[in-house]
């Protein structure tokens, strides 16, 4: 009787140890998968202008940063598509995404993890990078714990996004309208009083509306 209650005991302790370690492996891949989506927009972001810059790092030599000056149109996000810039971050958050899913992923894939990457207008100056990752995951011990009712494999998608970075551009744009309207049509900084003039306006319409703010 001791030996079958012992055994028992024993059976029930190593299922509980599997499912433990089944149900640690699925957060931890979620929570990689996430890691990895949010680094991969912040560094694709933060180095979107320069296309030749490496992705891990950050670097630009100065060479290439030269270039990029010199091949990159003022007032790109106006004028063009910059269908260039757009595919070569796509290209690097892909390769990137893919180099650290191998690297950090030790549960094994049952599908090949699928990485999108989109380069959305925010407005003329402004852009961001969606990344999404998609995979399909063997849990440990699945075979085992399929046994049960639990799922041998688990689904997991992701996004991610990140403001692209290209502050000159946006200073020289703000810059480009103001001198447009200012020297060209108007004269005497009147489309910035009027500009000021009408927000002014509408923040004492908001405040009849709503009240004052409380503190």
């Amino acid at each position: 009787m001791i030996m079958l209650e012992s055994l028992i005991v024993y059976m029930i302790t190593l299922v509980l140890l599997f499912f433990i370690l089944a149900v640690f492996s699925v957060f931890f891949q979620r929570w990689n998968i996430q890691v990895i989506a949010n680094e991969t927009a912040m560094r694709v972001a933060q180095t979107y202008r320069v296309t030749t810059a490496e992705t891990m790092s950050g670097y630009v030599s100065e060479d290439d940063l030269k270039k990029s000056w010199d091949k990159l149109a003022l007032f790109r996000y106006q004028f063009s598509n910059d269908a260039v810039m757009d595919n070569k971050a796509g290209s690097r958050a892909r390769k990137y995404a893919a180099d650290r899913l191998s690297r950090t992923t030790y549960t094994h894939d049952v599908t090949e993890p699928q990485i999108e990457v989109s380069v959305e207008d925010d407005c003329i100056p402004r852009r961001h990078v969606n990344v999404t990752i998609k995979g399909e995951y063997a849990v440990p011990f699945g075979a085992i714990l399929s046994s049960l009712g639990f799922e041998s494999t688990t689904k997991y998608e992701v996004t991610s996004s990140a403001e692209c970075l290209d502050l000159m551009e946006y200073l020289t744009l703000t810059d480009y309208e103001t001198a447009l309207l200012e020297r060209k049509f108007f004269g005497d900084n009147i489309v910035t009083k009027t500009l000021d003039c009408v927000d002014s306006f509408m923040n004492l319409i908001h405040h009849f509306i709503e009240g004052p703010e409380e503190d």
